[in-house]
């Protein structure tokens, strides 16, 4: 949908005069993502990190290189360009991925680039996730001004690696800086592949030919090590073991006049020592952008401020929030889907200077982050990054590999969302399936994908908590360690569901639960939400403390596709958790996707973007939901046991309108649980039919608190969805219009079972 809006918005206006701002952004000096349509064949690189290199007093770039982070190797290098921004989170192309943009020079197959020894056959079980630890590790990197260099493992060797675009004797070629320690193994590392081609060494030079293209290597530096040609097509460089650490530097050109090549080879002379470039270097972004807020009413118990987001500034980040958390002195950090962080300040009480400073740019579709101590950790498509400021200037230098064991493919839609710790120090984080252009069915399906994930809080372990999610985005961790998350409607999604996940719990996709044996009965959600309710899904958060009216201790869900924020109405009936959901009367003008509760401020943040399907008219907004202390006269507790409902509000109600049978009115209904796209919705009375069952109240009595009420319902059963309207007023006069969708797992000795295709009742064993 967004591509198409694009295409008719540049359709009418004059050439020039409009530029996207996917392509007017300023990325930084490296950009991550999955990079397509290189040489040679297959190439791919899943997890790709593509530098730029500048031509002094040129518009267009030198060149650029991709490093692959999950095989260590030098995916590609090229000349005369940089990239070409196709893909959902540039153009919003369906199933398109960047490319590069200029005259490839190098590259290499999608293997291991790196290897102990002589062995660089592919140890992974399929060509996805991460090369084993023991066999190499990818760390990092460190940007220094502009420079950028990687660190990584092979075997138990530190290397550091800086790849450049040069241009030498009027050639441009492809260069790599290694600095690499002392090793009792003897290493191969892959400089370059071309399909086809016909390979010799002479005079340390190797040559690949095809055609009339002509790639040529060199080394120089560490002693003993030399070029081989592998299978005639591929060449590769050997370091004998070596006793000191030692430094390397290869280099690649490729084109027709061979001799111009060898010339500018021969040319070349050192090595190069990359200790200074691992201290970070002078900030790149040092203006900064202030706003200001706009503080809400306080007519009622809860009010919305909202702070203004610097849409224009000077590097023309595209604001799409993904995520944010707060550091410990009050500031926050917020990432955007385009892969940058800035750090927001000024967030005080009449919010009148809000000061924003870009930290970090060119992560990998950054949808989640997390504060941890001071630290402040991102979650990409690709892994976690911990960001790092080595010399105090207000910028990340150090962008460093928490953990990118996640295996990913090159579909559009398989993001990764949200970023949650335990009060273990536990992290999660969600990830979709690999959802079609249009909607419906998978591309390539991997062990990871519709999962819900842990990983230890210092990186090392990596598992899977459960299976069977569509395109979850968003979750919540409770204070007890409570997991939650939601879902988008689509392929086995009837509609969006709000799920309490234990380990092992089935979310509903059986196309993702990694074993031969496909589910056939679906764990119910705490419940189910209709389109109008929520179409496309949010994250969810608890309010923690006491202080917060009668929000305090409960859990909120936000949706992103209706931009509004939910109560979450839950209980535990037979150890199975359902309940239902409260919108609360507060517009927001952005998807509402990520909730943080600050106890410092006593309030609640959030934040939002449009990317995807939305109401939202803003791509982004920084909110704040602050208690004024005026009655909410909000519904916070729903029960149900045989015959009978129960709702408390917060605050009294007027005895008469409370317990008037006509003050109610409730519906129910079914959907069903199928390959399709989402469901219809079905009668309880005749399960063929499509439509609404009414649910008839016998009597309603208020409590004594004056709070309670109970509604008998002799046919109350479970549900997977029923709606309840409530028009009553408070014991002051003031009317309360309430609307609750709700799910009845279990009523009394009946629970509801989810089966392909209906909706199953069996007794409670």
């Amino acid at each position: 949908m967004r591509k198409i809006l694009w295409t008719l918005l540049l359709s009418v206006l004059p050439s020039g005069l409009y530029a996207a701002p996917h392509d007017e952004m300023d990325y930084g000096p490296f950009l991550s993502g999955t990079f397509v349509n290189l040489a040679p064949k297959g190439n791919v690189p899943l997890k790709g990190i593509a530098v730029k290199f500048e031509n002094a007093g040129e518009k267009i770039p030198l060149g650029g290189v991709i490093f692959d982070t999950e095989t260590l190797r030098l995916a590609a290098g090229w000349s005369g360009g940089f990239l070409n921004l196709k893909g959902v989170v540039f153009d919003g192309g369906h199933g398109s991925n960047p490319s590069i943009s200029g005259t490839q020079i190098q590259g290499t197959k999608y293997a291991p680039g790196w290897a102990k020894g002589n062995d660089l056959k592919d140890p992974r079980s399929i060509p996805h996730g991460p090369l084993p630890r023991d066999w190499a590790k990818y760390k990092g990197l460190i940007r220094t001004g502009k420079e950028v260099v990687f660190l990584y493992t092979v075997g138990t060797t530190e290397v550091h690696e800086q790849p450049l675009i040069e241009k030498i004797e009027g050639q441009i070629v492809v260069t790599r800086h290694f600095n690499i320690s002392k090793h009792n193994d003897p290493l191969i590392c892959v400089v370059a592949d071309v399909d086809e081609a016909k390979g010799t060494i002479s005079e340390g030079i190797a040559t690949l030919t095809k055609g009339e293209n002509v790639t040529l290597a060199r080394v120089i530096g560490a002693e003993g090590a030399t070029l081989e040609i592998v299978e005639n097509a591929r060449i590769v460089v050997k370091l004998p073991p070596s006793e000191t650490a030692s430094q390397i530097r290869l280099v690649t050109w490729s084109g027709k006049d061979k001799a111009e090549g060898l010339k500018s080879l021969q040319a070349i002379k050192g090595t190069k020592d990359l200790s200074p470039l691992r201290k970070g270097g002078e900030a790149l972004w040092k203006e900064t952008v202030t706003t200001k807020g706009k503080k809400g009413d306080e007519k009622w118990a809860y009010t919305l401020d909202e702070i203004e987001v610097p849409f224009k500034n000077p590097y023309k980040s595209w604001m799409r929030f993904g995520g944010f958390d707060f550091l410990p002195d009050g500031r926050i950090a917020v990432s955007t889907w385009s892969g940058d962080v800035w750090i927001v300040s000024g967030i005080d009480e009449n919010l009148e200077k809000v000061t924003w400073k870009r930290y970090a740019a060119g992560l990998f579709h950054a949808l989640g982050l997390k504060v941890v101590g001071n630290e402040i950790y991102v979650l990409g498509r690709d892994q976690i990054t911990r960001l790092k400021d080595l010399n105090n200037d207000g910028e990340a230098d150090a962008y460093e590999c928490f953990n990118n064991d996640v295996m990913i493919t090159q579909n559009f839609h398989e993001f990764a969302f949200e970023l949650q710790t335990d009060s273990e120090g536990n992290f999660y984080f969600t990830k979709g399936g690999p959802v079609r252009p249009g909607g419906s069915g998978w591309d390539k399906i991997t062990p990871h994908h519709g999962c819900l994930f842990k990983v230890s809080k210092d990186g090392e372990k990596f598992e899977v908590v459960a299976r069977g999610l569509r395109a979850p985005n968003g979750m919540g961790v409770g204070p007890k360690g409570e997991l939650t998350c939601g879902d988008n409607e689509g392929t086995w999604t009837p509609v969006c569901p709000l799920n309490w996940i234990k380990t092992g719990t089935f979310l509903g996709v059986p196309d993702f639960v990694n074993q031969p044996t496909k589910p056939t009965v679906r764990d119910n959600p705490l419940c189910w939400m209709p389109k109008d309710v929520d179409n496309s899904n949010g994250g969810q958060g608890w309010i923690i403390g006491n202080q917060f009216g009668p929000l305090s201790g409960q859990l909120l869900h936000a949706s992103y596709g209706t931009c509004t924020l939910y109560l979450v109405l839950k209980e535990e009936v037979a150890g199975q958790m359902q309940g239902g959901v409260v919108p609360l009367p507060l517009k927001f003008d952005s998807g509402i996707c990520r909730l943080r509760f600050n106890e410092k401020q006593n309030a609640l943040f959030l934040t939002g973007l449009r990317g995807w399907q939305t109401r939202a008219g803003k791509d982004a907004g920084l909110y704040r939901v602050r208690y004024t202390g005026k009655p909410a006269n909000l519904p916070i507790a729903l029960h149900a046991k045989t015959g009978e409902l129960t709702i408390t509000y917060s605050d009294p109600l007027e005895k008469k309108t409370a317990e008037d049978v006509d003050s109610y009115s409730i519906q129910r209904w079914n959907y069903r649980w199928t390959q399709a796209y989402g469901s219809k919705q079905y009668k309880v009375s005749d399960p063929k039919k499509e439509g609404r069952d009414d649910l008839e109240i016998d009597s309603v009595q208020l409590g004594a608190d004056n709070k309670t009420i109970t509604l008998k319902i002799p046919e109350l059963a479970p549900v997977m969805q029923q709606k309840i309207d409530l028009k009553l007023k408070a014991a002051d006069g003031t009317p309360i219009k309430t609307t609750i969708h709700h799910t009845l797992n279990v009523v009394g000795d009946k629970r509801g079972e989810i089966h392909v295709g209906e909706y199953k009742i069996v007794g409670v064993k």
